[in-house]
C-alpha cells in the first residue's frame, strides 16, 4: 500500500466518523475495564474490548465494528493496550489524568495514526508495548545517572 492510500484511508475514516471517540482496549483486565468504561462514558461515544480473534484485524475494520464495551476473555498475548481515535491531544491527556486519579495502574496508551490504521491490531499492540519497554528502560537509567 502506497503513502497515498493510507492517508486516504484515514481521511476516509475521519469524515465518515468525524465526531466519533472511540476507545479500543485489550489485555486489561475486568476491574479496570468498569474503571475506564466509566470515565469513557462521558469523553467517548464507544468502548471496544478487541477479542482475541480481532488480533490480526486491521485497525480501521475493528474501528469500523459494532462495539463490545463489556466483552473478556483472557487474552492470548500478555500485552496491553488501551487506544484512542477521534481524540484530539487535550482529550487524551484529559483522559488520562482522570485514570490517575482513581489510582488503578495504567494500561499502555497509543492513538489512531494514518499510519498504523491500516496495521493489523496485533503489530500495533507489540509495536506499542515493546515501545513503552525502551521507555520505562530510558526513564529508569535517567533515573540512576541523576
Amino acid at each position: 500500500i502506497t503513502e497515498n492510500a493510507f492517508y486516504r484511508a484515514f481521511f476516509l475514516y475521519v469524515k465518515r466518523r468525524r465526531y466519533m471517540k472511540k476507545i479500543l482496549l485489550y489485555g486489561i483486565d475486568q476491574q479496570r475495564i468498569r474503571t475506564i468504561s466509566g470515565i469513557a462514558s462521558g469523553m467517548s461515544d464507544e468502548l471496544h474490548v478487541v477479542k482475541n480473534q480481532e488480533l490480526s484485524e486491521k485497525v480501521i475494520d475493528i474501528l469500523e465494528k459494532e462495539a463490545h464495551p463489556h466483552f473478556t476473555e483472557e487474552p492470548v498475548r500478555n500485552l496491553e493496550l488501551c487506544m484512542f481515535a477521534g481524540f484530539d491531544r487535550e482529550g487524551i491527556f484529559t483522559f488520562i489524568e482522570e485514570l490517575r486519579k482513581t489510582g488503578i495502574r495504567r494500561p499502555v496508551f497509543a492513538t489512531v495514526t494514518a499510519n498504523n490504521l491500516e496495521w493489523n491490531f496485533e503489530k500495533v499492540l507489540v509495536d506499542v508495548n515493546q515501545e513503552h519497554i525502551e521507555m520505562q528502560k530510558m526513564n529508569s537509567s535517567e533515573t540512576k545517572n541523576d
